[in-house]
């Protein structure tokens, strides 16, 4: 896989999905980057802690989802100007145009991560969380991200943008379901023992819980970006 690496393509091709991301855009994305802060501020301006501490998990939620669709809005911009057929002509292998995108994907979750901190820095400043907690949730929002963005991704690379579109929300929904019957069905013993498990751990149970999910999302993000590479190499431009 190194081999067939070559940086200068990769920034070219990054270079490239950012101009389209721009394009599909710029009040719709600076909408999704600031939706979180506007929940840090009626937080805030609540003076209630119970609303600062909702408005907190919005905004954890809300950084997770927003580095989703980013990738999503790339696509949609291909679809919608009609340009994908241009990436068959760019002087970038398929190999490094879906390695950009996926880093340029990565980029955006990083850059959600440290504005959900930000934003629960100032709903929390005054209980003062510790910082193995803060680290945890910045590493809890790269999990949700890449996870995510690792289960849909592909379904872009082999679909319309439609049909695309249709498989990644069945997915997430099912995703969800899934997660919320799981959480029904677990008993309280069984979560009782997870979280003595998480508690009796060096690093804290927002850490070690993150820390595990970003392994899960490493994972998935690897088999992902596989599965969309095999598909794009061998698809009709």
């Amino acid at each position: 896989m190194m081999n067939r690496m070559d940086i200068t393509q990769i920034k070219r091709s990054m270079h490239i999905d950012f101009l389209r991301l721009s394009a599909s855009g710029k009040s719709v994305v600076w909408i999704f980057v600031l939706l979180p802060f506007v929940f840090a501020v009626v937080g805030l301006v609540s003076g209630d802690r119970v609303m600062a501490i909702s408005m907190s998990g919005a905004v954890t939620g809300i950084c997770a989802i927003y580095a989703v669709m980013m990738g999503m809005m790339i696509f949609s911009n291909e679809d919608m100007t009609g340009n994908t057929s241009m990436d068959g002509i760019l002087p970038v292998s398929r190999f490094n145009q879906v390695f950009a995108r996926y880093a340029l994907i990565v980029v955006a979750d990083v850059v959600a991560a440290l504005e959900a901190v930000a934003c629960l820095l100032l709903l929390l400043h005054e209980d003062e969380p510790p910082l193995s907690v803060i680290v945890g949730i910045a590493l809890a929002v790269v999990f949700v991200a890449l996870f995510l963005g690792g289960l849909v991704l592909p379904f872009f690379y082999r679909c319309p943008l439609t049909q695309a579109m249709g498989w990644a929300f069945g997915v997430l929904g099912l995703l969800f379901v899934l997660v919320f019957v799981d959480f029904k069905l677990m008993s309280e013993n069984m979560f009782h023992n997870v979280l003595q498990w998480a508690v009796g751990a060096k690093l804290g149970v927002v850490p070690t819980i993150a820390i595990i999910g970003i392994i899960v999302a490493i994972v998935v993000s690897i088999c992902s970006f596989v599965i969309s590479v095999r598909i794009y190499e061998h698809k009709e431009l």
